[in-house]
């Protein structure tokens, strides 16, 4: 079974959450807002997030065990070059995609990637893609296997 996550960054303190997705709002003049709800002690909480921030977990793991998400910035070598790609949501799939250019590999062609990791992500970590792209790491090409 395919395990559904959300992660968001709290909005008062910029903390990382991750747990179930709800919308609420607008009622009683009150401004539409999302949470993550977590569990505590028993009970489930709601943490109103930054929208901006909210991003699903892709049902993958990097070479390091960890969760990647919507959002994230990943390292990966594909068709032997080294490439630095944004993780997006668009039209109905999870796109790894860069900073230049408008499609990057799918996630059908991610999971026959080797050395997935993530390096950080596009809320804290924005400035990963532009220097990738500056360094050309984006389409690095590695050298043959021997």
């Amino acid at each position: 079974m395919r395990e559904i996550e959300f992660r968001g960054k709290k909005e008062n303190d910029e903390k990382w959450l991750y747990g179930d997705l709800s919308y609420g709002g607008p009622e009683n003049n009150h401004k539409k807002f999302a949470s993550i709800n977590i569990w505590e002690d028993g009970l489930k909480v709601g943490y109103v997030v930054k929208q901006e921030t909210i991003g699903q977990y892709t049902g993958l793991k990097d070479k390091n065990g960890k969760m990647i998400y919507e959002g994230d910035i990943i390292k990966f070598i594909y068709e032997n070059k080294e490439k630095i790609r944004a993780i997006v949501f668009e039209k109905g799939e999870f796109l790894a995609k860069d900073d230049t250019t408008a499609f990057g590999p799918t996630f059908r062609h991610i999971r026959l990637c080797s050395n997935i990791e993530v390096i950080g992500n596009i809320y804290d970590n924005p400035e990963s893609l532009k220097v990738a792209a500056q360094e050309g790491h984006q389409e690095t090409m590695l050298p043959a296997a021997e």
